[in-house]
């Protein structure tokens, strides 16, 4: 009998662990107009699309960075709730620095008392040239839809 209670108790445990944390559905999404790691110029619109895949019902918090090719990090903005299975967008114009510049998208999905969190990363080149000027310091101006 005591071998009986060890395998019922582990197929109880193995069944709550199957069916509380599902982090195949929890997925997010980030990318640019043009796909990451394409080149950009000073004076170029730039449109971010981002979106977290999770159950209808879960509370979703993302957070939008951009690292400048310097190493200055912008917080474009911070636990920001979103609904799952929607895109979002953001714009923005590119300015210098020149070099790798990387956007980061962090989530937190809550569903009932599990957390689920990640981050997707979209890089690309800010370059001179194309069509010219540009002005100092940060790439992003956001403006979410």
């Amino acid at each position: 009998m005591k071998g009986v209670s060890r395998i019922s108790i582990t197929i109880i445990l193995i069944s709550l662990y199957a069916f509380s944390v599902q982090p195949s559905l929890c997925t997010g999404s980030l990318s640019v107009n043009k796909g990451c790691g394409n080149t950009y110029y000073p004076n170029e619109v730039i449109v971010i699309s981002y979106m977290v895949t999770a159950n209808a019902g879960s509370t979703v918090k993302v957070t939008l960075t951009d690292t400048l090719a310097d190493g200055t990090i912008n917080i474009i903005f911070t636990d920001k709730l979103i609904l799952p299975n929607v895109q979002y967008y953001a714009s923005g114009v590119i300015t210098p620095p020149y070099g790798i510049e990387s956007l980061t998208l962090e989530w937190d999905i809550i569903s009932g008392m599990v957390t689920t969190s990640g981050s997707e990363t979209c890089n690309f080149t800010v370059t001179s040239g194309g069509s010219g000027g540009g002005g100092g310091g940060g790439t992003i101006l956001r403006i979410d839809s």
